[in-house]
């Protein structure tokens, strides 16, 4: 249907046309809200294994940092106490525990491993700070 249109809109003159929209298909619009409908709800479940994946990682860091803080305070008193104590290993598979270390973690490993050569012995250092004092 062809309407007056509004005030705004400029006149149409002789010979030119009238832009328009196609009707859309009641039965399109369902498949695509089916299909948009399908892409959400995949996005959600790929979001919840996701979800539930970050919380067992988080859970094995509070769990691990808990061990470590526990033994290094048993290892504080013992050092107190005047003995030698153990020292404390931290279970992490080669991976830093805070996740906005791992970049720089991997990065300092990268650099220092590309340093190394096989069969090298030891060489023992000696720092020096610009101040003078570390």
């Amino acid at each position: 249907m062809v309407g007056v249109g509004t005030d705004d809109a400029p006149a149409v003159m002789p010979g030119q046309t009238i832009a328009g929209t196609d009707p859309i298909e009641f039965a399109d619009l369902i498949q695509e809200g089916r299909e948009t409908f399908r892409t959400v709800s995949r996005e959600i479940v790929d979001v919840k294994e996701d979800v539930s994946t970050a919380l067992v990682a988080l859970t094995d860091t509070f769990e691990t940092a808990n061990v470590v803080i526990t033994d290094v305070g048993r290892n504080a008193a013992t050092y107190a106490a005047g003995d030698m104590p153990e020292p404390v290993v931290v279970p992490t598979n080669g991976e830093a525990l805070g996740a906005r270390f791992h970049a720089r973690v991997a990065l300092i490993y990268a650099i220092e491993t590309g340093l190394t050569r096989d069969g090298a012995v030891p060489e023992e250092i000696a720092v020096e700070f610009a101040g003078g004092t570390p």
